[in-house]
């Protein structure tokens, strides 16, 4: 039984840098079941789409056996794509110009999140520079989708 358990440590230590980086954290609440019970989280599971199912229980003073189950969901915004192509390229930069000055189409998936490439929750000209400099100066990239929703908030679909 140590031996199960040293080498799921061992996995889930091992295994952190290659999940942590692509979640966020949505909401976070601590619980203390009524009597000061064990509160035990007894399963984890990862879905197809990269989502952290995890289910457990406590014991309420009335109810018995309360039982839940959380998902937490993945980051799917990539800052500075603001094409929504999957790629960071000057592409994108001329998309936020065209939706800046030329009225056209928002960036997608998100109108804020997908062209905000600097970090500071709204998408706008300081965007397209720094895009610009990223693609043709080697600048800094644009920001991380865990980065950009701990500054700015969960995004929001346009």
């Amino acid at each position: 039984m140590k031996t199960r358990i040293i080498l799921l440590l061992v996995f889930l230590i091992a295994s952190t840098p290659i999940f942590a980086h692509s979640f966020y954290t949505h909401r976070v609440e601590q619980y203390n079941s009524p009597r000061d019970a064990a509160d035990v989280a007894e399963a984890m599971a990862v879905d197809g789409s990269g989502g952290v199912y995890i289910t457990g229980y406590s014991y309420g003073d009335i109810t018995g056996r309360d039982i839940a189950t959380i998902r937490s969901a993945q980051c799917d915004c990539r800052p500075g794509d603001a094409n929504g192509d999957g790629n960071i390229n000057i592409a994108d930069a001329s998309y936020i110009i065209n939706w800046i000055w030329m009225d056209g189409p928002p960036p997608t998936p998100y109108a804020t999140c997908s062209g905000d490439a600097n970090g500071d929750c709204s998408c706008n000209i300081a965007d397209f520079s720094y895009l610009y400099n990223y693609i043709w100066f080697g600048g800094p990239p644009p920001v991380s989708c865990p980065a950009w929703v701990n500054s700015c908030g969960t995004p929001i679909y346009k």
